[in-house]
């Protein structure tokens, strides 16, 4: 890691003395929700990869979700692909969606980061061998609906102890037990008076369940 940092740094240097960019990404966009998201040209040009800003330090925080494709200088390019250490020591990262058009993602795209919920539309998905987060036991998985069986029999999902089919609910961090609500669990099943950061299994009057996140 110091290796990486001093080159880092003597690259920023010569750079510099020559008027040049020291970016260390192609371009920043903004995404629907108005996070910026940086990218590095992938697949000779073709297509592109989430980077980070890890120049000026600019961490990525709160909620991301990565779009499919970027209108960029007129031209429109598909995201294929995460960076090794993309979303890296990002302590304000709360939850990321990761769109179907991803075919890879890079060592420790997540790890070190306060991340709690991905949300992966990729529908057959595809096999990695890396520490994509910290602790696979505290981030919760959510996939499309008919896809659980695949995520838990392929190579590097599998470790995820929390797999959910569906997409989170967001609510308030407010909710209470009252009106239709009869009941909270924690998402180990163990029951609790009040909402917990994280997702938490409510049960109606009626009898239904459903997974809430909450912020």
């Amino acid at each position: 890691m110091k290796r990486f940092i001093r080159l880092s740094f003597l690259h920023t240097v010569v750079l510099s003395m020559l008027g040049l960019n020291a970016s260390a990404y192609d371009m920043a966009v903004r995404n629907a929700n108005g996070v910026t998201i940086f990218y590095n040209y992938y697949n000779e040009g073709k297509e592109l990869e989430v980077t980070n800003d890890d120049i000026s330090q600019t961490p990525y925080t709160g909620n991301v979700v990565i779009p499919e494709e970027v209108v960029y200088e007129n031209q429109t390019l598909k995201v294929t692909s995460i960076g090794d250490r993309a979303f890296y020591d990002c302590s304000g990262l709360t939850s990321i969606t990761i769109p179907k058009s991803i075919r890879s993602i890079g060592y420790y795209a997540f790890s070190y980061s306060s991340i709690y919920t991905i949300e992966s539309l990729i529908e057959e998905p595809f096999a990695f061998d890396n520490r994509l987060v910290n602790d696979f036991s505290k981030v919760i998985l959510f996939v499309p609906v008919g896809t659980k069986s695949k995520y838990e029999s392929t190579e590097g999902w599998n470790k995820f102890h929390h797999i959910v089919e569906g997409s989170p609910t967001h609510v308030d961090e407010g909710l209470q037990v009252e009106n239709d609500i009869s009941t909270i669990y924690n998402i180990s099943g163990h029951r609790i008076a009040s909402p917990q950061r994280g997702i938490n299994i409510v049960r109606t009057k009626d009898g239904k369940t459903k997974k809430v996140l909450v912020k």
